[in-house]
């Protein structure tokens, strides 16, 4: 097996016991055995945990990061951004869930993540981009640029919460009440018509 392709079933095997066991309680003879290596081959990719557990975490944001900015470049308006955005954000929530929770154990963590948004910091610009397009073009209603992306991020992230626990909320009706949200938070009273 070369290089890569080890050291992907290690990320994987860690995916695993990350989130069955946490960050803290999983060891790295934990994760040697489920990934059919020696602790000692293991540190040979890894030179810590921490190690490790940041790039299990890089390699989970990254695909995140992707997986969100899907198609956004493609839509005409800000707030077709926004909308779509908002759609990738949970529908690559809900069909990664391992990922997701990766993400969520490492920013919680203030052993590895002392600031969340410094973690998330390129998901959170990318959501600011956007924001910062519709201001320009008079789509959006006036306020602090920083103010509108976290209440944006805010919402996106209780909205996967919420659906975290009971993810049969998740369906047409629930997408477009939040469409709807999202419009009446950003839009001016004048454009609150623009569509997905």
């Amino acid at each position: 097996m070369n290089h890569t392709d080890r050291k992907s079933e290690i990320i994987e095997a860690s995916i695993t016991l990350f989130c069955e066991k946490g960050l803290d309680l999983t060891s790295m003879q934990d994760i040697a055995a489920a990934a059919g290596i020696s602790k000692a081959t293991l540190y040979f990719y890894f030179d810590s945990k921490a190690a490790l557990i940041q790039e299990v975490y890089q390699h989970c944001y990254q695909m995140d990061i992707e997986a969100c900015n899907q198609g956004v470049d493609q839509e005409n308006t800000a707030m077709d951004k926004l909308c779509k955005r908002f759609r990738n954000i949970i529908d690559y929530s809900m069909s990664h869930p391992r990922e997701s929770m990766i993400e969520r154990l490492y920013t919680a963590s203030p052993v590895y993540c002392d600031m969340l948004l410094q973690c998330k910091k390129e998901f959170y610009d990318d959501i600011e981009k956007i924001i910062a397009e519709g201001k320009q073009t008079g789509e959006f209603k006036e306020g602090p640029l920083w103010l509108m992306t976290t209440v944006y991020y805010g919402f996106a992230s209780q909205i996967y919460l919420k659906l975290k626990e009971e993810p049969s909320l998740w369906n047409d009706d629930t997408l477009q009440a939040c469409m709807e949200m999202i419009r009446g938070m950003f839009a001016k009273a004048d454009t609150a018509d623009f569509k997905q």
